[in-house]
């Protein structure tokens, strides 16, 4: 009867936030839907090639890499949670606000296969997971 009450909650706040996605009411299902769109955009030819030019100049050096692509991988999270309706305003602080969500909502769906896939493919696609192998 709970998990009713919480379904009726969340598809009535959609309903309210004109079928936008919501932080509050994230599922798993549309948090994999928020991974794939992320993936899908840091896969985009002229990412990549930015993404590969910040890895080549940082010569493995992790710390580096990830300061030198932090600008690349915020202005692409930036704009896939605007997209899906879960960053209204595209300042820096509401944006690492919304990252700490995402996050929190990976680690809550982390016993779900599908979840952690897709965050690894991520991290395949920012390039991060290279260079934390050394690669």
């Amino acid at each position: 009867d709970g998990l009713l009450k919480e379904k009726s909650a969340r598809d009535a706040q959609k309903q309210a936030s004109g079928g936008k996605l919501s932080w509050q009411a994230l599922t798993c299902r549309e948090l994999e839907t928020v991974q794939r769109a992320l993936i899908a955009r840091f896969r985009q030819p002229s990412l990549r090639q930015q993404l590969l030019r910040k890895q080549a100049a940082c010569s493995g050096d992790a710390l580096k890499y990830l300061f030198c692509a932090e600008p690349i991988v915020d202005a692409g999270e930036a704009e896939v949670f605007h997209e899906l309706g879960l960053l209204e305003d595209l300042g820096a602080s509401a944006l690492r606000a919304a990252q700490q969500k995402f996050l929190r909502a990976v680690m809550e769906f982390w016993c779900e296969g599908e979840v952690r896939a897709l965050a690894r493919r991520l991290d395949e696609a920012t390039g991060s997971s290279q260079v934390r192998e050394g690669r």
